[in-house]
């Protein structure tokens, strides 16, 4: 599980689908409220700008 959860910079990791500025900025928002609300569980995050950014997600069983 670890693996699933952390990756290095450039690998297990996809481009950007549309240039900064271009989004929604929904994605987060929506993912928060099905994970917390919808399933009551946690997202939070741990990023060092330039490093990474390591999502954890967690769900009660």
């Amino acid at each position: 599980m670890d693996r699933f959860l952390k990756t290095e910079p450039g690998r297990g990791t996809r481009p950007a689908r549309k240039p900064p500025g271009e989004g929604t900025g929904l994605g987060l928002s929506l993912s928060r409220e099905i994970i917390e609300k919808g399933n009551g569980g946690t997202l939070r995050f741990e990023s060092e700008e330039g490093q990474y950014s390591e999502f954890i997600i967690t769900l009660p069983r």
